[in-house]
């Protein structure tokens, strides 16, 4: 009986030392794992890092254009503005000198005073104006437009041949 008691211990001990060399080899390979997860875990970390850098970056050049494109957008607005007010201008002069145009000269050794009245571009003039026609052949005319709170002047001579 001893000898099968000892048998027995022999082929418990040898199972024994099966599963502490399974459980062994479990360890070691848990431990492999957790080093590889370690360091993948801890260049994740360091690639996160670089991500946020990089967001923080690309976060600051997003506020850099977004303030050049609102300093592109006020001059676009301000060529706008002196455009429009440009073109106001511009139709102001056009209406000042249609009205002048539109004053009547005299006859053959006449003087004439006259008025005339232009509209352009939605901008209105009024002008006064003054001409002689002179029986030589020669004849002058002058005038005065007023466009709102520009004025335009004009004056002309001339020499007819008979």
């Amino acid at each position: 009986m001893a000898g099968t008691a000892i048998k027995q211990n022999h082929d418990g001990l040898t199972a024994a030392n099966t599963d502490i060399a399974t459980v062994k080899g479990r360890l070691d390979g848990q431990q492999q794992f957790d080093q590889l997860a370690g360091v993948t875990l801890e260049a994740n970390r360091r690639k996160l890092d670089e991500l946020n850098a990089r967001v923080n970056t690309s976060d600051s050049k997003i506020d850099y254009l977004q303030e050049w494109q609102g300093m592109a957008n006020n001059r676009i607005n301000d060529l706008e503005r002196a455009t429009t007010e440009n073109r106001k201008v511009s139709s102001r002069g056009i209406a000042g000198v249609a009205a002048m145009t539109n004053i009547p000269t005299p006859m053959d050794g006449g003087f004439a005073l006259g008025i005339g009245y232009g509209y352009y571009d939605n901008q209105n003039a009024f002008a006064v104006g003054a001409s002689k026609y002179f029986e030589s052949g020669v004849a002058i005319k002058g005038g005065v437009s007023l466009t709102g709170k520009y004025a335009v002047v004009g004056a002309g001579a001339s020499y007819s041949f008979k």
